[in-house]
C-alpha cells in the first residue's frame, strides 16, 4: 500500500490536535446549522488522517460516557465544562503509549541517565530515553528539555531528537523546547551540532551563548542573549521572543491544569510576542498576555480559560 502523502502534518504535536478538536466539538455545539463551520471544519479533518481520528474518538468517548439515557432523542448538548471530563477519558487512550519520563502539569522533574547524565523535564514534558553500544538518544516527544551530559565510559554521541531534527551534544549543556513543529535549542556550555531532519546536509555547530531553530529543512540562528547557565524556565518565567501567539498559548498551556478554548482567527494566532511571562502566578500571565495582544481572557469556569479578540 502507498502510504505517501497519508500524513501531512506527522510532526504536529498531539496535544494540540486534541485542543483543536475540543475546539471544533465546542464550536459546533454553540452553532449546530452554520454551514461556513461545518465546511471549515471538513476541510481541518480531511487535512490530516490523525485529526480524524483525534476528532472521532473524543465525540465516541463524549456519545459513550456523557449523553444523558433520558432524553435519548435530543442531540446531546455539549458544554465546555463537560468536553474538559470528555477529553480527559481521552487522554486515557493516550496513555497505552506513555512515554519513559514524563512531568506534570506545571511542574519540573529530573532524571539522572545511567551515563551520569541529568536531564530536567520542564511543565508537560515526555521523552524516550534509547541508550545502547553506540548512542544515547532521548526522544522529546513535547515540552522542554534541560541536559548536562554525563561522560560514557567508551564513546557515544549524546543526542536530543524531535521529529524537526536532532541536537547532538558535543561534551556540553544545553536545552531544549518542542514547539508545534520546531526545536528551539540553547546553547548553555560548550558547543552543539544541530541537523535537521529531511536535510542531513543542512547541519549547523551551536557556541555556548547562541540559540537556533531547527525545522525539518533547516537551522534558523536567532539573535545571541546573554550568557546564562540555565533557560528562564527552570525558575518558572518562561522567555519570548518574535514568538507566534499560538506557541506562547502552547507553553502557558503546559503550566495550567485547565484547557484553552480559543476564538480566535488564524492570523491573530500568528501575531508575535515578546516579552516573559511568570508561569508560577498565571492570572498574571494571562493578564499581560491580554494586554500586550489585544485579547479577552476569560477564566471564571473552572478549568477552562476562553481566549477571544477584545472587540
Amino acid at each position: 500500500m502507498n502510504t505517501e502523502g497519508m500524513h501531512p502534518n506527522a510532526d504536529e504535536d498531539p496535544a494540540s490536535i486534541r485542543q483543536q478538536a475540543v475546539n471544533w466539538l465546542i464550536r459546533l455545539d454553540e452553532t449546530p446549522h452554520d454551514l461556513e463551520l461545518k465546511a471549515s471544519l471538513n476541510d481541518w479533518l480531511n487535512a490530516d488522517p490523525l485529526h480524524q481520528q483525534t476528532f472521532r474518538q473524543i465525540k465516541m468517548i463524549w456519545l459513550a460516557t456523557c449523553q444523558t439515557s433520558h432524553a435519548p432523542r435530543r442531540r446531546p448538548r455539549i458544554r465546555p465544562v463537560l468536553l474538559i471530563a470528555c477529553l480527559a477519558l481521552a487522554l486515557l487512550f493516550h496513555q497505552l503509549h506513555a512515554p519513559d519520563y514524563r512531568s506534570a502539569t506545571g511542574a519540573l522533574r529530573t532524571v539522572i541517565l545511567n551515563d551520569g547524565s541529568k536531564l530536567i523535564l520542564g511543565a508537560d514534558t515526555a521523552i524516550d530515553v534509547d541508550f545502547n553500544t553506540t548512542r544515547r538518544t532521548v526522544r522529546l516527544r513535547q515540552g522542554s528539555l534541560y541536559v548536562e551530559v554525563g561522560k560514557s565510559d567508551y564513546p557515544r554521541p549524546f543526542v536530543v531528537e524531535s521529529p524537526a531534527g536532532q541536537a547532538e551534544a558535543l561534551g556540553t549543556v544545553f536545552s531544549a523546547i518542542w514547539q508545534t513543529d520546531q526545536l528551539l535549542v540553547s546553547v548553555h556550555e560548550s558547543t552543539v551540532q544541530l541537523t535537521p531532519s529531511l536535510q542531513r546536509d543542512a547541519s549547523q555547530v551551536l557556541h555556548e551563548g547562541e540559540n537556533a531553530i531547527i525545522s525539518a529543512l533547516d537551522v534558523t540562528r536567532l539573535p545571541d542573549t546573554p550568557q546564562s547557565r540555565q533557560p528562564g524556565w527552570l525558575d518558572q518565567q518562561l522567555v519570548f521572543t518574535d514568538a507566534p501567539l499560538r506557541q506562547v498559548l502552547e507553553q502557558l498551556q503546559r503550566h495550567d491544569s485547565g484547557w484553552h478554548w480559543l476564538q480566535l482567527p488564524e492570523r491573530h494566532l500568528l501575531r508575535t510576542f515578546t516579552g516573559v511571562l511568570d508561569a508560577s502566578n498565571l492570572e498574571q500571565a494571562y493578564t499581560t498576555l491580554a494586554s500586550s495582544m489585544d485579547l479577552e481572557i476569560d477564566r471564571s469556569i473552572p478549568l477552562l480559560t476562553r481566549i477571544s479578540k477584545k472587540e
